[in-house]
């Protein structure tokens, strides 16, 4: 991304956007393959503005560029699957952001600087893009669109007020315009349809095992009392989840139990087994093994991974609100260093004890780590419409295909509906 890294270091002077128009400059060429190519790229720009409208789909990419590997970018098309599948993208928000992508194959995103301070409930961002051949070394002047299709051009070495995302489009020309074999030469006229694609993807978790936890003054009641049940805030309930039987083919621990809770020295019974605490001002220990349920990460690279805090609450019995006691911290980086660098797809780390927080002393684990390799199948209907399926396995095996108005991802077929979908709710659709 040089031209991008150039562009940023002109934007990184300020916050303030400087508007110089409203009107696109003259990008008349000779080449009309080139301006049909430009049109839609305008398409797209103004399609993903609009997409990213949904405050979700802004904090998906919020979170997607935070946990890439560079730290500063993503493919288009792996956001796009991700975020379909985590929801975060609706389908009806995406439609007109693959007929736009088409064939095209590389598109970066990215962020001018202001959207690691900027929150995702605000207001959306422009959407400018560069075209990867189509220009200089240096981009003075930027166009970027809003979701009305507005264009508003700055000049790129002015500071800016309002993020901008950043669509780095490669191999334009070859990828949706190419060679026309039958004649031997010359250009084929680009068509928008969306036919076999099929994209891979992989996402890396971790499973803690805690083996051993230490803990400071816990309370059950505002008068101080010894006796705590501690729960991880996460589940939202001192009483929810089922602990797995087995975790990377380990088992022995007790089932009977509730998932949420941090477990202490000493077990009650109440409809399932709860732990309970009994440290007041003094130092104590458990030496019980349980998979920590609540305390799992998932990322789509394994250099994404965190070291991270997960609350303890204390739960107060009378009525009384529950009291946060402190976090347990669980470093999933050894998952990268000890496993996945490694090149093995499935195993586990060695026992590791990382400090708390406040009133947890230390908690100590281990963790499974797990590859899980995944694919997408995208068409486009004749009615204009996309569907899509996500099943595990890759597009070389074959566990996910897709053709002309159909995809297949393991056993989920689906294809284009026969009839098509009119406007405005009409069972005809008007002569065009």
């Amino acid at each position: 991304m040089r031209k991008v890294s150039t562009l940023l270091a002109f934007l990184l002077v300020s916050t303030s956007l400087v508007a110089l128009a409203r009107t696109a400059p003259d990008r008349t060429t000779p080449d009309k393959a080139a301006g049909r190519v430009e049109r839609r790229l305008d398409t797209l720009a103004t399609a993903f503005a609009s997409a990213l409208r949904d405050p979700a789909a802004r904090e998906l990419l919020r979170r997607e560029i935070a946990a890439s590997e560079s730290g500063d970018g993503v493919r288009l098309r792996d956001l796009l699957d991700r975020g379909t599948a985590k929801g975060a993208l609706r389908p009806e928000s995406i439609k007109a952001v693959l007929r736009a992508v088409g064939n095209t194959p590389e598109i970066d995103v990215s962020v001018l600087p202001g959207l690691e301070a900027w929150d995702a409930a605000a207001e959306a961002p422009l959407v400018a893009y560069v075209w990867e051949g189509a220009g200089g070394e240096e981009w003075d002047v930027v166009r970027a669109f809003d979701a009305a299709g507005t264009v508003t051009t700055f000049d790129a070495r002015q500071p800016l007020q309002r993020p901008v995302i950043l669509l780095e489009v490669h191999d334009t020309r070859g990828a949706v315009e190419p060679p026309n074999r039958a004649t031997g030469g010359g250009t084929a006229a680009f068509s928008e349809k969306l036919v076999g694609e099929c994209t891979d993807s992989t996402t890396y978790s971790t499973y803690p095992l805690i083996t051993r936890a230490s803990i400071w003054d816990a309370h059950e009641s505002s008068f101080n009392g010894p006796l705590g049940f501690l729960y991880f805030s996460a589940a939202g309930s001192e009483k929810t989840g089922t602990l797995p039987a087995s975790l990377g083919g380990l088992s022995g621990w007790s089932t009977d139990v509730w998932a949420s809770n941090f477990q202490g020295p000493y077990g009650v019974s109440n409809s399932r087994m709860q732990w309970e605490w009994t440290a007041d001002s003094w130092l104590e220990y458990s030496y019980r093994t349980y998979p920590a349920l609540y305390c799992r990460q998932s990322v789509s690279s394994p250099s994404s991974f965190t070291l991270s805090a997960y609350t303890i609450k204390e739960d107060d019995d009378g009525g009384n609100p529950d009291d946060y006691v402190g976090k347990s911290q669980i470093d999933h980086r050894y998952c990268k260093s000890e496993v996945f660098d490694l090149g093995v797809q499935n195993g586990w780390t060695a026992e590791h004890t990382t400090a708390g927080i406040d009133d947890i002393i230390s908690t100590t684990y281990k963790l499974y780590c797990t590859a899980s390799p995944h694919c997408s199948a995208t068409a486009q209907c004749p009615n204009g419409g996309v569907i899509s399926c996500l099943s595990s396995g890759s597009c070389a095996e074959g566990s996910c295909v897709s053709g002309d108005g159909w995809v297949q991802c393991g056993s989920d077929y689906r294809e284009c509906p026969t009839q098509p979908t009119c406007p405005r709710g009409q069972i005809l659709c008007d002569p065009v």
